[in-house]
């Protein structure tokens, strides 16, 4: 998909860019969203998760009109595999965006972002489940820092 982002201008000074009226950048829960809802205690049922009738035909419609789609999850980094195999058996189009803000859907925890809130991010809710956009994520702990970047998009992470 071609980068549709546009330079925006605000008092004469530029802003994150923006993107065209037109386009969306959608945000998606996956468990109880487009599938099955599961709980991290039954990975087991993760890779037979139940799609929803017309999600992935909803999901390709936007992808199709240009929108950009994004999967968030509150899963543990052990399911990633798991789910990345189950996206891609559904044939789901991934793709993300930055912000300076960290939107999310009321359907994400408070448990969640809490810990985010206390590291002194601004976490916006939003009772939406479109235009949002993707986070990019560096941890540091132990004077050790981890980053991760969404492989569907154009940021890697990178040590120097």
């Amino acid at each position: 998909m071609k980068n549709k982002l546009l330079d925006k201008k605000v008092d004469g000074k530029f802003i994150s860019p923006v993107l065209p009226e037109d386009i969306k950048n959608y945000l998606i829960d996956i468990d109880g969203t487009i599938c099955d809802d599961i709980p991290n205690e039954q990975p087991e049922r993760m890779a037979t998760a139940k799609l929803y009738p017309d999600a992935l035909k909803t999901l390709n419609k936007w992808y199709e009109q240009g929108h950009y789609i994004t999967f968030f999850t509150s899963r543990v980094e052990e399911h990633r595999e798991v789910t990345e195999k189950w996206l891609n058996g559904v044939s789901a189009p991934r793709f993300s965006a930055t912000s300076n803000l960290i939107d999310v859907s009321n359907r994400i925890s408070r448990q969640t972002t809490r810990p985010l809130e206390d590291l002194g991010y601004t976490v916006v809710r939003n009772p939406n489940t479109y235009g949002f956009a993707a986070v990019h994520g560096i941890k540091i702990q132990n004077e050790e820092w981890q980053g991760a970047a969404d492989p569907g998009h154009d940021g890697i992470v990178v040590e120097v």
